[in-house]
């Protein structure tokens, strides 16, 4: 039985020194990588060169025709953007008196008696400052004095559904800011 059999498996017995140490690999591995490095690039070159170099050909003597082609036009340049549309006419707000304008209405939706106020026994006058448009309904209603009880949101939803005759100024519709009042009674 040789010394090296009894040794563990990563140690070696080195006979001309007398010693026992760690197996380190030897030249033949670096020259193995080396080999297999050497390979790989002759076979990279090898591609590059198939794939990359340009191809040479031969050409005969003959005479090559060639037909020159004219180019297009160019296109026409586009045409000019229409002229921008007149600038809207100056719109004048009028202000009304609301027993003036009050003859104009053309569509009144009676409001209903709030609930609560009947129950209360509440009367009076409500009063809302309302925008006209040219068109003759109401485009901008707001609330101006009156009993709380008979401003309810379902009685400014009434009024704003009524219509009136279209404002006439130089004989062309003009917005209108007027008063309007809604009367509660009880009978």
């Amino acid at each position: 039985m040789s010394d090296e059999q009894h040794l563990p498996e990563h140690h070696h017995y080195d006979p001309l020194t007398d010693e026992r140490r760690p197996r380190r690999r030897g030249n033949g591995f670096i020259i193995g990588v080396g080999i297999a490095f050497a390979i790989h690039a002759g076979i990279g070159y090898y591609l590059w060169k198939v794939k990359f170099e340009p191809k040479y050909q031969e050409y005969s003597d003959q005479a090559v025709k060639v037909k020159l082609l004219k180019a297009a036009p160019p296109p026409p340049p586009p045409p000019p953007p229409p002229p921008p549309p007149p600038p809207p006419k100056e719109t004048k707000t009028v202000q009304v008196g609301g027993k003036v304008f009050e003859g104009r209405i053309v569509k009144r939706v009676p409001p209903d008696y709030p609930r609560v106020a009947k129950l209360a026994r509440v009367q009076g006058a409500v009063r809302y400052t309302a925008k006209i448009g040219k068109d003759g309904k109401i485009r901008d209603l707001k609330y101006v004095s009156g009993p709380a009880m008979l401003a309810t949101p379902e009685v400014m939803r009434a009024v704003a559904e009524w219509e009136y005759q279209p404002y006439l100024l130089n004989n062309e519709p003009v917005d209108v800011e007027t008063e309007i009042t809604v009367n509660f009674v009880l009978n």
